[in-house]
């Protein structure tokens, strides 16, 4: 019952993080990109799996978050 009661319950999360008007990345502490919710896949139109692997850091450049810039070019998301 306490297993079923886990899996219902990270079921929910996973359903609220996937609803949240804004996109979100989540990174391990070294910066890789192991989850996004489905509002990036949205803004982006491109697969969460393109991102998982990524370090975010190759989408900032001086500061500034490109990936937008990435995507017009053409360039692949991340060389993994």
């Amino acid at each position: 019952m306490k297993l079923l009661n886990y899996f219902k319950s990270q079921k929910q999360v996973e359903n609220n993080f996937n609803v949240l008007p804004d996109g979100i990345f989540v990174l391990e502490q070294d910066g890789k990109i192991i989850e996004v919710n489905s509002k990036i896949e949205e803004m982006y139109n491109i697969s969460r799996y393109d991102f998982l692997g990524c370090y975010f850091s190759d989408f900032v450049e001086n500061g500034t978050f490109i990936l937008n810039e990435v995507i017009q070019n053409k360039k692949c998301v991340c060389a993994k």
